[in-house]
C-alpha cells in the first residue's frame, strides 16, 4: 500500500503511518515512514487482508534556542490526536488486492 499524506494544505514532510488491525482482523500492525508527503508499506508484503485503524503522526523541528549548545534537534509531533491515538480513520484491504493506493488528506480542526 502506498499514497500521499497531507495535513491541511501541506504534505507531511516527516512522520509515520500505522495500520492497526480492528474488527476481528488477525494480523500484525503494519507501518511506514512518511517522507515528503509519501509513504509505502513494503514490510512482509505490505498490509495484510483485513480492516485497520489508521494512525498518522507528523514531526517537525522546533526552533532552536540560540543559547543552547546541544547538537540534537528538538522536534514535536504536530498532527492532532484525532488522526493518531484517537483516530477513527479506517481502511479495508480486500482479498486479491495486489497493489493498493490510499491517500490521506487530513483537515485541520
Amino acid at each position: 500500500m502506498r499514497g500521499n499524506v497531507a495535513f491541511g494544505d501541506e504534505p507531511i514532510a516527516e512522520g509515520e503511518l500505522r495500520f492497526v488491525p480492528i474488527k476481528g482482523t488477525v494480523a500484525p500492525v503494519a507501518g511506514a515512514l512518511i517522507a515528503d508527503g509519501l509513504y509505502e508499506v513494503t514490510n512482509k508484503g505490505g498490509v495484510p487482508v483485513g480492516t485497520y485503524r489508521v494512525e498518522i503522526m507528523g514531526y517537525r523541528e522546533l526552533p532552536k534556542d540560540p543559547g543552547d549548545d546541544l547538537e540534537i534537534e528538538a522536534r514535536e509531533q504536530y498532527v492532532p490526536a484525532e488522526f493518531n491515538e484517537r483516530s477513527n480513520l479506517e481502511v479495508v484491504v480486500e482479498k486479491g488486492a495486489t497493489s493498493m493506493r490510499q491517500d490521506f488528506q487530513l483537515t485541520k480542526p
